[in-house]
């Protein structure tokens, strides 16, 4: 069976500077968001190829590398929108089970480039 070869070295970052940081911080999020979507893709199209068995979990999907197995997952989760309507006469008695959190937040955008007309 294959294993993953995951990449999980740490790059040297003893010289970097804080603009070569972000670059490549941006460039990451870019990678991670055109990945996501692939998976997306990818997983669209196995769903639409896979047996019904397979489907159900009771058989693996077998590659050359990698093993999938569909299994189903079950959650419970506060539904927000019901709590907000149930309190909705009581604002006071909804602050009680609110809680603040404060984090930092690091926003990444391309840098744009100014092109003056008749420098390139």
């Amino acid at each position: 069976m294959a294993k993953s070869t995951s990449d999980r070295t740490v790059p040297n970052l003893d010289n970097a500077t804080p603009a070569s940081i972000i670059d490549e911080l941006g460039g990451v999020r870019v990678e991670k968001k055109r990945l996501e979507f692939l998976e997306g893709i990818y997983k669209q199209a196995l769903e639409a190829r896979v047996t019904e068995t397979q489907l159900k979990g009771f058989q693996p999907v077998q590659g050359e590398k990698y093993t999938g197995t569909y299994s189903v997952v079950t959650q419970e989760r506060v539904d927000g929108d019901a709590v907000r309507a149930e309190f909705a006469n009581n604002p006071e008695m909804l602050k009680k089970f609110i809680k603040v959190i404060t984090f930092k937040q690091l926003g990444t955008k391309p840098v744009e480039t100014v092109v003056i007309q008749g420098t390139q």
